[in-house]
C-alpha cells in the first residue's frame, strides 16, 4: 500500500497538449478545439479560452527545448577538457562556465517535463538524469579541486534555501523554547556518568551528562565526534539483557580515559565496535553511533577504509558515510542550491529504492513542498508526501505532522490559485453568449464581389447574445475549494526555519561521517510549523 502511495504521489496527469496563450502563459491538459474556443482539461479542471486569445497549441517539447540538448553535450565535452587543465583557477573558471549552461539546460529540460508528463515523453526524465550526475561532477570537482576540501573533512554546512518574498505580513510564531542553562558537569564527569550504569539509569544524571556533551563537545579536541556519539546514546532509550552488557563491556574497555586516545586506538575501537555490532545485533544502534565517533578521528588509509566497510560505509568525495547519510546529504545540497525539482528527481530515481528511510523521504516531502510554494500549485502533494513520512519517533512523526496541517491550512486551490473563483466556461468570462451567425461565421461580413455587410445578421457576427445562464458575473465560485480568497503561502506561511544548532546548519551530526543530524533530520534548519509551533525536533 505504502509503495502504491508513493507512486501516486509521484505520478502526474495523464494529458497530452499544452495550449499557448498570446500572453505567454500555459495550460497543459487534454485540448479540445471548438467553434469559437479551446478547452483544456488539466489538474485544475476544465478551463475555455477564446480563439483569440490564443497564440498556440503544442503537441511535443521540441519548441521549449531550444538548444538546451546542444548546450547539455556541450558541457559534457567541456568537463572533459577541463579535467586536463593544470591551473586550478583557470580549471575552475571553465567548470563555473559549465554549470551556468547545465542550469539553462535543466530549466529547459525541467520545464517541459512539467507540461508533458506523460509516458511517451520519459526521455525528458533521461535528460535530467543526465543533467543531475553532470551537475554533481561539476560541483565536486568545484568543491574538492578548486575550493581545496582535504579527505575526510568536515562537511560544509549546508546554507538554507533563500525564502521567497512574503507576500503578506506573516502572523507571529511563537518562538522554541529558550535553551537550558550552561551545564555545570565537565566532559569528564560527563563520561563518568556515561560508563557508569547506575548513574546513567538515574534520569537527572542522565540529563546532565547528556546536556554537558552538547555543550562542550566542541571543545573535546580530538574527541568532538565521541562526544557527539555520546549525547546522542543519551538522547535514545538503551537496549537492556545481552545488548546492554555488550555495550557496558565496551564502556569499560575504550572510555576509561577517552581524552587519551590517540588516532591509532580510535581505529582499534572502531574495529572492535564493527565486530561487536555483529555480534549482538539489538545492540547495533548503540554501537554505531561510538563506532562512527572512533572512525572519525581515526586516521585516514587502506585500514580506516576496511572498519569503515565493515560498518556498513561507503565513501564519496573523501566522506565515509552510512547510505541514509550519502542520501540525506545528496537531497540537502540539491536544497541548498534551490534545485527543487532535482531533489525531487534524485529520490525517485535514485534513494527511493536504495534508501527510503524516514529521514530521506523527510527530504524529499520538503523538497516537493519548496517546490510548491515556488510554483503556488501543487501542496497537495507536498502535504500528503509529508503525511507518508511516518517515523517511528513521536517528535519525529508529530513534526511532520505539523508540518502537513502547515502545508494544508496555507494552500491554495489547484484550479481558483486562490482567487475562490473561475472563469465560466459558458461564457469565457464574457457574461454572454454569443451565437454567430453561420452565414459569416462570426465575422459580420461575406465575400461577394467583394467585402460586404452579411444581411444574415445585418453585420454584426452573431444572431443572438444572450445573457450566460451559467454565471452572473463571468466568474463563479470554485466548486473545488473551501470558496474562501487567499493569497500563495509565503515560505513564512508555512514554518519559520533556523539553523540548527545541533549540527552548525552542516545536516550531520558528525564531523568527519555524514550521519544525518536528528535535530535537523539532515537539513541543516530547525523548522518551526506554523500550525503548531510546540511541534519541533527535539
Amino acid at each position: 500500500m505504502r509503495s502504491a502511495a508513493f507512486l501516486l504521489l509521484l505520478s502526474g496527469p495523464l494529458w497530452a497538449d499544452v495550449l499557448v496563450l498570446k500572453d505567454g502563459r500555459k495550460f497543459p491538459g487534454k485540448v479540445a478545439e471548438k467553434p469559437g474556443h479551446y478547452e483544456v482539461a488539466g489538474d485544475g479542471g476544465l478551463r475555455t479560452f477564446l480563439k483569440d486569445e490564443v497564440d498556440r497549441v503544442l503537441t511535443d517539447p521540441k519548441s521549449l527545448l531550444g538548444d538546451s540538448e546542444r548546450l547539455l553535450e556541450e558541457v559534457k565535452g567541456e568537463y572533459q577538457k577541463a579535467l586536463e587543465i593544470q591551473d586550478l583557477q583557470v580549471q575552475g573558471a571553465k567548470l563555473k562556465e559549465s554549470i551556468g549552461k547545465l542550469t539553462r539546460a535543466r530549466e529547459s529540460f525541467a520545464g517541459a517535463r512539467e507540461l508533458f508528463p506523460e509516458d511517451r515523453f520519459s526521455d525528458l526524465d533521461q535528460k535530467l538524469v543526465q543533467v543531475m550526475q553532470l551537475m554533481r561532477l561539476l560541483r565536486e570537482r568545484v568543491g574538492s579541486d578548486i575550493a581545496g576540501t582535504a579527505p575526510r573533512a568536515a562537511p560544509a554546512p549546508v546554507p538554507a534555501p533563500v525564502p521567497a518574498p512574503a507576500v503578506r505580513p506573516a502572523a507571529p510564531v511563537r518562538p522554541p523554547p529558550a535553551p537550558a542553562e550552561s551545564p555545570t558537569l565537565s566532559l569528564d564527569e560527563a563520561f563518568g556518568i556515561l560508563a557508569d550504569p547506575p548513574r546513567r539509569a538515574d534520569a537527572a544524571m542522565r540529563v546532565a551528562a547528556r546536556d554537558s556533551f552538547r555543550a562542550r563537545r566542541a571543545s573535546f579536541e580530538g574527541g568532538t565526534d565521541l562526544a557527539t556519539a555520546a549525547m546522542l546514546f543519551l538522547s535514545q532509550p538503551e537496549p537492556a539483557g545481552k545488548a546492554g552488557a555488550a555495550l557496558q563491556a565496551y564502556f569499560a574497555k575504550w572510555l576509561k580515559e577517552p581524552a587519551k586516545l590517540a588516532p591509532q586506538a580510535h581505529l582499534e575501537a572502531a574495529r572492535y565496535l564493527a565486530s561487536a555490532r555483529q555480534a549482538e545485533p539489538a545492540a547495533a544502534e548503540g554501537f554505531q553511533v561510538f563506532a562512527l565517533g572512533h572512525l572519525s578521528h581515526s586516521a585516514p588509509g587502506p585500514e580506516t577504509d576496511r572498519v569503515a566497510v565493515q560498518l556498513g560505509l561507503a565513501a564519496r568525495g573523501g566522506l565515509p558515510a552510512t547510505p541514509e547519510g550519502h542520501a540525506a546529504r545528496d537531497l540537502a545540497l540539491w536544497l541548498a542550491s534551490g534545485d527543487y525539482d532535482l531533489a525531487v528527481l534524485a529520490y525517485a530515481r535514485e534513494h527511493k529504492s536504495a534508501v527510503d528511510t524516514p529521514v530521506v523521504r523527510f527530504l524529499w516531502a520538503y523538497a516537493l513542498t519548496l517546490q510548491a510554494q515556488e510554483r503556488k500549485r501543487g501542496f497537495d502533494k507536498a502535504a500528503a508526501a509529508l503525511e507518508a513520512v511516518r517515523p517511528v519517533e513521536a517528535p519525529f512523526r508529530d513534526h511532520a505532522a505539523a508540518l502537513a496541517k502547515s502545508v494544508r491550512n496555507a494552500a491554495v486551490c489547484n484550479h481558483c490559485g486562490g482567487e475562490a473563483k473561475v472563469r465560466c466556461t459558458g461564457c469565457h468570462g464574457k457574461k454572454e453568449v454569443r451565437h454567430d451567425c453561420p452565414k459569416c461565421k462570426g465575422v459580420g461580413a461575406v465575400t461577394a464581389g467583394g467585402l460586404v455587410s452579411c444581411n444574415g445578421c445585418a453585420g454584426r457576427g452573431y444572431l443572438k447574445l444572450l445573457r450566460c445562464a451559467q454565471c452572473k458575473d463571468g466568474f463563479p465560485e470554485c466548486r473545488a475549494c473551501d470558496r474562501k480568497p487567499r493569497m500563495p503561502p509565503a515560505i513564512e506561511d508555512l514554518f519559520v526555519a533556523a539553523r540548527c544548532a545541533a549540527c552548525e546548519g552542516t545536516g550531520s551530526a558528525f564531523r568527519g561521517v555524514a550521519f544525518p543530524c536528528r535535530g535537523c533530520m539532515g537539513l541543516g534548519q530547525k523548522l518551526t510549523p506554523r500550525a503548531d509551533p510546540s511541534k519541533i525536533l527535539p
